[in-house]
């Protein structure tokens, strides 16, 4: 993690793609259409860094989550800027989620 991992946008390989879809669907296929909708548009309106964590959270693994946040201030990010960001992830999940017809 660092600090171009907060840019909307940026790198997002396939296997982060597959990753988040699999972790929304859950085995699923009636949730297909919609998480394909949520990892296209994580693409777009989300960070890496965000991406990253909205997958762990769906997957419920709550030590990924820990160690992308402590990767991220290892790398020098402020922990109040982190903080922040972790205060506003929820919004911008929930956001991403309703605009695709998927509420959690």
């Amino acid at each position: 993690m660092s600090e171009a991992d907060l840019a909307v946008g940026g790198s997002y390989p396939p296997e982060e793609w597959e990753r988040l879809l699999n972790a929304c669907t859950r085995g699923d296929p009636k949730r297909t259409e919609t998480c394909n909708c949520v990892a296209d548009k994580a693409g777009t309106e989300l960070s890496r860094y965000l991406r990253l964590v909205l997958t762990a959270t769906l997957e419920g693994n709550t030590t990924e989550f820990v160690g992308i946040t402590k990767g991220l201030i290892d790398s020098g990010v402020p922990h109040e800027r982190v903080e922040t960001l972790e205060q506003d992830a929820d919004q911008q999940f929930d956001t991403l989620m309703k605009a695709c017809g998927l509420e959690e």
